[in-house]
């Protein structure tokens, strides 16, 4: 995707955080910006959860949302556990994909719930988990851009609602489904009304941007399944990590292949059996 484009995604609510790579997941529907999709993920937002402080930092983006849109439900094969961490701790994709040269953003946990966002071309931002309950996720990010897109700094706030189900396959693979609902708010009046202008454009380049993100964390399951070493490698090079997380990771990689070996063992089981009392 062309760099300017990047930039472009980022200023919209800096989605470009944790929402670029590539893949195939599979697309349950085709995303919408519908006013029902929209009234759904605001009642479906754990409000009651949050403390005053960060129901406002929510309701400030609600009360002038620029742009809303939710993604296409992406439906990939990933091991929940594996899943789950990489969406608790979304530094570990932005430092895969710097060390892969795919994305140059860079973003450094500041806090327990915190992070800073730099994709070294102006765009910039503060990004907070509100709320984190196993299968929801509520994010607030400030973000800003200042390069040579536009003629000046542009500022704006976003709120991503995050959902995720899993299920079992019949062979016993994990099957996840994620939904991203995003409010944007722009603090230019002027981008405001731009924003609405190019909103269809734009909506077809973030959905993009989630699906594939969802097939690269697919990607990274699978690999880990076939050749969990290989992935150890990789999180040993993971340097802009915490440690604490840069070896949990690599765990889940050696657990993620035991449990790829022990679905394949049971899968071979009955024909086994069919075999030893086949007549002879």
């Amino acid at each position: 995707m062309p760099r300017c484009l990047r930039r472009s995604i980022a200023v919209w609510g800096l989605l470009a955080i944790g929402l670029c790579a590539g893949g195939n997941a599979a697309e349950t529907d085709r995303g919408s910006s519908g006013t029902a999709y929209r009234k759904e993920a605001i009642a479906a937002m754990p409000l009651d959860q949050l403390s005053p402080e960060q129901r406002e930092k929510v309701h400030s983006v609600l009360r002038k949302t620029s742009v809303y849109r939710r993604m296409p439900s992406a439906v990939v094969q990933c091991d929940a556990e594996l899943h789950h961490f990489v969406l608790n701790h979304p530094e570990i994709l932005a430092n895969i994909w710097q060390l892969m040269e795919i994305e140059n953003v860079v973003l450094q946990s500041t806090g327990p719930n915190t992070y800073r966002a730099d994709d070294g071309d102006g765009t910039k931002g503060e990004v907070e988990f509100l709320y984190r309950g196993g299968d929801t996720y509520l994010i607030f990010a400030r973000g800003s851009y200042d390069g040579p897109l536009f003629t000046q700094p542009i500022t704006g706030t976003c709120v991503l609602l995050v959902r995720s189900s899993y299920a079992k396959s019949s062979d016993g693979h994990d099957k996840v489904t994620t939904q991203l609902d995003s409010f944007v708010h722009l603090d230019n009046v002027g981008l405001d009304f731009l924003a609405k202008t190019f909103q269809p454009l734009v909506c077809r380049v973030a959905d993009y941007n989630f699906l594939v993100t969802a097939s690269f964390i697919e990607a990274l399951s699978r690999t880990a399944e076939v050749n969990q070493m290989g992935i150890q490698r990789l999180a040993s090079n993971l340097r802009e990590l915490d440690p604490a997380v840069r070896e949990r990771f690599s765990q889940l990689a050696a657990e993620v292949g035991m449990r790829a070996q022990a679905r394949s063992e049971l899968a071979a089981e009955p024909r086994a059996r069919l075999a030893r009392e086949a007549p002879r």
